[in-house]
């Protein structure tokens, strides 16, 4: 995705779909592959920056602190029950909203691939349902490759893949 053009983007999370692409987007920068514009990795603050295990800590935006109301309210309007909620819960998932929206809250992400588990009643489950209630609001394709069917799942991403080179 990287040598196409694409920008990755992500929450500092260490584990799956994440971390897959900040490996491998930070190797085809170390390659010259791919630029550092095209990896954004959203952290909830600093200390998880410090924690985290990213290749380049350098390339993790932290929350934009002029508009932590505006990705709280937007998280909550998401989310089904934001008043439970830790202080630092609140930082991941309204981090979702940078995820989503972009730094300042103004430039959406064309799609989301993911890797998300769902409940028994087929809903996505943990701080990532939150993400993708944003995506489904704001009608972004989001494409979930936990789904049983990812041979299908594959085509569609590379179909869209194809039409939005096409459009640019």
């Amino acid at each position: 995705m990287a040598e196409l053009g694409i920008t990755g983007v992500s929450g500092l999370c260490e584990l799956g779909m994440d971390a897959i692409m900040q490996r491998e987007f930070s190797k085809a920068i170390n390659e010259g592959k791919a630029f550092s514009r095209q990896l954004e990795v959203y952290a909830a603050d600093i200390h998880q920056v410090h924690k985290s295990t990213l290749p380049k800590k350098t390339l993790a935006k932290i929350r934009n602190p002029s508009l932590v109301t505006q990705a709280e309210q937007i998280a909550a309007s998401h989310h089904p029950n934001w008043g439970k909620c830790s202080v630092y819960t609140r930082k991941l998932l309204s981090r979702n909203a940078h995820i989503i929206f972009g730094y300042h809250l103004n430039n959406p992400v064309d799609a989301v691939i993911t890797w998300c588990e769902l409940d028994n009643f087929g809903q996505p489950k943990g701080g990532t349902a939150t993400a993708l209630k944003m995506a489904w609001g704001a009608q972004i394709p989001v494409f979930n490759l936990y789904l049983p069917q990812k041979a299908e799942m594959l085509e569609r991403i590379s179909k869209f893949l194809q039409q939005h080179k096409q459009r640019q």
